[in-house]
């Protein structure tokens, strides 16, 4: 039936009360009455797309200008939806605080109350009364809600189904522009929510974050949606400078000493199992993050027991049923439950502490979290690091995300729940060398969790559909992340370079000062890769050498060919001067790949092409200058280099190859091989820039990396 939803709204129905106070255990099912007499009692077919067929016209019906607000009703085109109340006692509400700050002119949703109705104050904040409302419920009370003011965007954090239902009804009654960021994964590992809402969600999204790159790389592999890196940011205001960090190691003095008249008599009025402040040793660590199963607590009392070593937990939530009536045996192991501690009490606390202890999961087959330990990365983890500096003992597996950030950066140690494995990590972060290496590491990476303007910046992305810039995917640029087949189906990514990768890199490259005056691209096919490298490097002349450049430059429109870019086509294949100067092509093949490379003509239909020397051409065309390399040449990438050592010795500063893991041809040469070769000539390797993999069984086939010459500042100089 046909449902006007823009006639919806005029009564006050008892669940868009958003001051109704209710148990997230009750249930009912009931819908308002005028809406069911409007939808009748029979529900459509399943598979039936109907919200899909008639919303988007229904939509076109509501005034494309925000109607005027009743009164009392505040106007705000911004939409917050999360799971529970947005406050300081979780880590969701933590970071969505940090991002926006002024909740003012922000309207907020969401699904479940947990903390008794505390939460920032917003401009208006609605809940979604009981769980599992349908579909159609939903989206009448999201029209009820927005009608006479539509926001224009909304930042969503799943957690539940309800936030997607949501958000996919203000994208499809209001056409307001979605991001979606992934902070909890209930979807893969969890069955919380369903693969077809995820997807539809996804795909409405005009921008979707993950909080790590585990998370991004697994929902990539399952959905093949874009996702980029936003990870848990911190306070500008707390994170510890360089200089500030040199002058709080000068003047804290932390001195073990014996407990004096007064810390007794002071203990004896302190909640059972709580440490003194006073007079904690140098070596009494500080636990972060939180513990997600009674398992864990087990281990971990039985880690800290036998280890030597006490810990101060400053737990948010003490009272919880997993630490009820525990404080006692928690401090028989040396686990110290204190108080909570917030912003900058929490933040002197850490930068007086030797070492953090960070709880995560094992990943065995039992284990109870796996969804938060492999893939959602602990707020306190960036929060540690950019506030204090100190090192961080991750416990549990080394494939959790917590762990793959504390090894990426070189910020600590991941041990098993062990007790001696736990000892020799504290004696080793407590090492001077070592505390002093990590806490430059942690210097170096402070600022890029900054908070400062991230609102700003998300909602500039969010109007472009794609990152304003590569702040965080530059960040993690340089990790390779495994993803794991559990439940993520029989196909693994392929992972092929895209364009991203591309300009990130070469970005990387810039910024350490390499600025070629000429690239030289061979195996260019329609000048894809040159046309990226050109955003990066506009003000360089492009020379793409194809073989069959007459029939790929029919193929590319004015569009793409910006006549302000310097590009040079030279139709030829490069080798060297000692293999068979003669190679031959397939004519039929649509992508115009060479065949035959190594004389096999055994091919009924082929074409001779024509190859040369690069330094030949160099010489011919008379270029000089610094010069970056590309070659695309499958299988002969040693036969072009040994074909330009000249030009390459005196002018080529960069060289980008794509060689495959192992021999393809008894003549071709593996990726260790190439290493050599490359070395052998002055070139180190300097970046990976992707790789590809089978996707039937994830073996890794080939790499995208780059070379630089080892003394390529002289180079540039003499230029």
């Amino acid at each position: 039936k046909w449902i006007r939803l823009n006639q919806l709204g005029k009564r006050s129905y008892e669940f868009s009360n958003p001051t109704k106070s209710r148990s997230r255990l009750w249930r009912r099912n009931s819908s308002p009455l005028n809406f069911r007499r409007l939808v009748g009692m029979k529900s459509p077919s399943p598979n039936l797309p109907i919200w899909e067929m008639k919303l988007p016209n229904v939509a076109a019906m509501l005034p494309v200008e925000p109607a005027a607000c009743p009164a009392g009703l505040i106007s705000t085109d911004t939409v917050i939806v999360s799971s529970v109340e947005i406050n300081s006692r979780h880590g969701t509400g933590l970071l969505i605080q940090y991002m926006f700050e002024d909740f003012s002119n922000i309207a907020t949703v969401s699904s479940h109350r947990c903390f008794h109705g505390d939460r920032v104050r917003s401009a208006v904040h609605y809940e979604v009364p009981f769980e599992e409302m349908k579909r159609h419920e939903i989206y009448s009370m999201v029209l009820h809600w927005f009608k006479d003011s539509p926001p224009r965007q909304a930042y969503v954090v799943p957690f539940y189904k309800t936030e997607l239902l949501v958000a996919i009804a203000l994208a499809d009654l209001f056409k307001t522009r979605i991001c979606v960021h992934v902070m909890d994964d209930q979807c893969l590992y969890e069955n919380e929510i369903s693969d077809e809402l995820m997807r539809e969600a996804l795909g409405k999204a005009n921008l979707v974050f993950a909080i790590s790159p585990e998370m991004k790389s697994a929902y990539q592999a399952r959905f093949g949606h874009k996702l980029h890196v936003l990870p848990p940011i911190v306070p500008d205001s707390m994170i510890l400078d360089r200089s500030d960090a040199v002058a709080n190691r000068q003047t804290k003095v932390v001195q073990s000493r014996k407990p004096s008249l007064t810390d007794t008599v002071v203990n004896l009025f302190r909640r059972p199992g709580t440490a003194m402040h006073r007079g904690k040793s140098q070596t009494r660590g500080i636990l972060i993050g939180n513990v997600w199963d009674p398992k864990w607590l087990e281990m971990l009392q039985s880690t800290i027991s036998g280890s030597g070593y006490e810990v101060d937990w400053y737990s948010n939530n003490p009272d919880a049923m997993m630490l009820n009536g525990k404080a006692e045996e928690l401090a028989a192991a040396g686990i110290y439950l204190q108080d909570p501690l917030w912003g900058e009490d929490l933040v002197d606390e850490l930068r007086q502490r030797p070492y953090a202890i960070m709880p995560s999961g094992t990943l065995c087959n039992n284990e109870p979290r796996e969804s938060v330990a492999r893939l959602s990365l602990p707020s306190r983890v960036p929060f540690v690091t950019a506030v204090s500096h100190i090192p961080i003992i991750v416990l549990g597996s080394r494939e959790t995300a917590a762990a793959q950030f504390v090894a990426n950066f070189e910020l600590g140690a991941t041990v098993d729940y062990e007790a001696v494995q736990f000892r020799q990590a504290v004696e080793h972060v407590l090492d001077p060398a070592v505390k002093a290496s990590i806490r430059q590491n942690a210097a170096d990476i402070a600022h890029s969790f900054s908070s400062r303007d991230l609102a700003e910046w998300l909602w500039s992305s969010l109007k472009i559909g794609q990152p304003l810039d590569d702040r965080f995917e530059d960040l993690f640029s340089l990790k390779e992340i495994e993803v794991n087949r559990c439940n993520l189906g029989d196909r693994w990514p392929a992972g092929v370079c895209n364009r991203e990768d591309l300009r990130r890199s070469l970005r990387r490259l810039k910024n350490r000062g390499i600025n070629p005056v000429r690239i030289i691209d061979v195996g260019a096919q329609d000048g894809a890769w040159s046309r990226a490298a050109a955003q990066v490097f506009p003000d360089a002349d492009f020379v793409l050498v194809e073989p069959f450049s007459s029939y790929f430059r029919q193929q590319i429109s004015e569009q793409k060919l910006n006549s302000s870019l310097q590009f040079e086509f030279v139709e030829a294949a490069l080798g060297d001067s000692i293999s068979n100067m003669e190679a031959f092509a397939d004519p039929t093949n649509q992508r115009k790949k060479i065949l035959n490379i190594f004389s096999d003509r055994s091919q009924p239909q082929s074409t001779r092409i024509k190859m040369m020397r690069l330094d030949e051409l160099a010489h011919a065309r008379g270029w000089t200058g610094p010069t970056m390399l590309r070659i695309e040449a499958s299988f002969v990438e040693q036969l072009v280099i040994a074909g330009g050592l000249e030009f390459i010795n005196a002018h080529v500063g960069t060289i980008m190859l794509e060689p495959t893991l192992h021999r393809k041809h008894p003549l071709a040469k593996s990726y260790s091989e190439i290493l050599d070769l490359m070395g052998n000539i002055g070139f180190e390797l300097s970046d990976e820039v992707a790789n590809r993999r089978c996707p039937e069984t994830g073996r890794l086939k080939q790499k995208f990396v780059v070379f630089v010459k080892r003394d390529i500042e002289s180079l540039e100089r003499v230029a």
